[in-house]
């Protein structure tokens, strides 16, 4: 058998020929071609139509499983009609406003005419005519009859009768003693005074006088019981020309105590404890200082606030110069912080009227 060339590889190398059904001619063949592109040259001429018809809407596929394609204003048809059924469903809610609720309204127009105004009428007019009355004319005036009065008569707490005005005071300090002069805390130890003392106790009895005036003789005179304020106020009655021993003592009205510190400088002390000195100078009104009986200021003021508060009229107070700051806060004058730093004249009258204050 003889060799011819070898066929060509692949599949776009078989003749065209090979794909055909043999018993096909050529003619045929362009025959199926011409069906073909007539059909697809209708195919464009109906699309070019729609395009150029400015009427006409390009066709929307209907609803599922129709493949025939619906317009899009049959779409819209049952849209509108579903407009038309919600228009009609509004129209017995109209219906109910204008005749349920109407219907409603009118039993409640009638009550208010009715039960309320009669309830107004006869019940509430009975209870202001009746309870009322009898609450003003029985509990009321008997309350401020009996409670109230006696409330006010009762002395002590609770009372609101007017308070008591502060009388006048006259504090005096002593006069000075050697310990004074050398600068010594005297606290409540006993020291005389000194020949300077006895003439400031004389000076003091003329500011008195003169500050007092008539009020003089009706001075209720008290002292510290300590021999310097004692011997100060024999002194100045004794220059006023009362009775030098006609005066009464309060131990309450004695010196605050500096405890382990009286009898020392303040350099002295701030050379030995300079921390509790330090201290002191942080807090002067409430700082305690070391040894036994010590005071502060604060603890001061409790012991003499009620010696304050048993006075019935003016009064001279002899005392110490912690004691007329005491009396100064107690009074109101001044605050914890001014008070302790406030220099107290030996021999010098305080005049203190409610809660103010001057030098006479």
């Amino acid at each position: 058998m003889a060799s011819g060339p070898a066929p060509p590889r692949g599949l776009w190398a078989v003749p065209r020929s090979a794909t055909v059904a043999p018993d096909l001619s050529d003619a045929r063949l362009m025959g199926l071609c011409d069906i073909g592109n007539s059909f697809a040259d209708d195919r464009d001429a109906q699309d070019l139509e729609i395009h150029d018809d400015p009427q006409a809407r390009p066709v929307r596929p209907g609803p599922p499983g129709d493949r025939t394609g619906t317009p899009r204003e049959d779409h819209r048809t049952p849209r509108e009609g579903h407009r038309t059924s919600r228009e009609d469903y509004r129209t017995p809610r109209e219906d109910y406003r204008e005749t349920a609720r109407e219907d409603y309204r009118t039993p409640r127009e009638d009550y208010r005419e009715t039960a309320r105004e009669d309830y107004r009428e006869t019940a509430r007019e009975d209870y202001r005519e009746t309870a009322r009355e009898d609450c003003r004319e029985t509990p009321r005036e008997d309350y401020r009859e009996t409670p109230r009065a006696g409330w006010r008569r009762a002395p002590g707490e609770g009372s609101r009768e007017t308070p008591r005005v502060s009388p006048t005071l006259y504090v005096v300090r002593h006069g000075q003693t050697d310990w004074n002069a050398e600068g010594r805390l005297q606290g409540q130890r006993d020291i005389a005074l000194n020949a300077e003392g006895l003439r400031q106790a004389d000076e003091a009895a003329g500011r008195l006088a003169g500050a007092a005036g008539a009020d003089l003789p009706g001075l209720d005179f008290v002292a510290s019981p300590l021999t310097r304020t004692r011997r100060t106020m024999e002194a100045l009655r004794a220059r006023l020309g009362l009775p030098p021993e006609a005066y009464r003592t309060d131990p309450r009205l004695m010196e605050i105590s500096f405890g382990a510190w009286e009898g020392s400088t303040w350099a002295e002390i701030r050379r030995r404890d300079m921390a509790r000195a330090a201290a002191r100078d942080r807090d002067r009104w409430g700082y305690r200082p070391p040894g036994e009986g010590a005071e502060s200021y604060a603890m001061l003021v409790e012991r003499v606030a009620p010696v304050l508060a048993a006075l019935e009229g003016p009064a001279c107070i002899v005392a110490h110069g912690g004691v007329a700051r005491a009396i100064l806060v107690s009074r109101g004058c001044l605050g914890t912080r001014e008070a302790p730093r406030l220099g107290i004249r030996q021999g010098g009258v305080l005049v203190i009227e409610g809660r103010n204050w001057r030098w006479a």
